[in-house]
């Protein structure tokens, strides 16, 4: 069924609004004509009648006229803060918005459970099964301890084929062991408390070398547990305009 335009919506209102209101003032002016017709005292329920009608009418009158004054001030309010948002430029966006209400709380982040023996290659599988190019490793504590980018894991392989060591069998442990590897997954991320605004996040991100994550904590601590994650990629996509 197809929805009605907004300007016919409006006109079917002010139609009905009216409609209405002329039909109440008409019977009221038709029964009290009558109840002064059929009166003995016609002049002290005239009085009467006027006394009742009266207030009655001016409460109608002034809630329609509240009723259209409102809504035509609303609107004008909400044209004004649509408009206001679509004029903020990207660097005011980041400063005003919070990364609590922007970031991937860490129950819907994807991750996996990774120690020195697991394979490359089930960390690549896994990447690859997602579309992802790099996967957050936590402690048990929730506690961030590396960001493994898969152009490490393919760097650090195409080195090893180079020194012709053996392909097969490779594991985390074996990635972390080499040290500027190592280095690079645990400092390639920021991290901001979750009162933070995005204008801080993006602040966070370009104090490192290759950082392209920052992970939120209650006070912004490193070993303080995870509440949610923001990518490179959230603060591009929120400070368009």
């Amino acid at each position: 069924m197809a929805t009605e335009p907004a300007p016919e919506k409006k006109r079917t209102a002010d139609r009905l609004a009216m409609t209405v209101f002329i039909l109440s003032a008409a019977l009221i002016a038709v029964l009290s004509a009558v109840a002064i017709y059929f009166a003995g005292d016609k002049a002290n329920l005239a009085k009467d009648v006027l006394n009742t009608v009266l207030p009655l009418i001016a409460s109608w009158v002034g809630t329609v006229l509240a009723y259209y004054y409102s809504r035509e001030n609303l609107s004008a309010a909400t044209r004004n803060a649509t408009e206001m948002a679509q004029q903020l430029s990207g660097v005011e966006k980041l400063q005003i918005l919070r990364v609590r209400d922007s970031m991937i709380p860490v129950d819907r982040i994807d991750t996996l459970k990774v120690d020195d023996r697991t394979p490359l290659g089930d960390i690549v599988d896994f990447l690859h099964k997602r579309g992802r190019q790099r996967l957050p490793l936590f402690s048990e504590r929730g506690v961030v301890r590396f960001i493994v980018h898969l152009s490490t894991i393919n760097a650090f392989i195409s080195q090893c084929a180079l020194e012709k060591r053996p392909l097969e069998g490779l594991t985390f442990g074996d990635l972390i062991a080499e040290p500027a590897h190592a280095e690079l997954l645990r400092t390639s991320f920021g991290v901001v408390s979750e009162a933070a605004t995005l204008a801080e996040a993006k602040a966070a991100l370009e104090q490192g070398r290759d950082r392209e994550d920052v992970f939120i904590t209650r006070s912004g601590g490193r070993d303080e547990p995870v509440l949610g994650w923001i990518t490179d990629n959230d603060l591009v996509r929120v400070s368009r305009p």
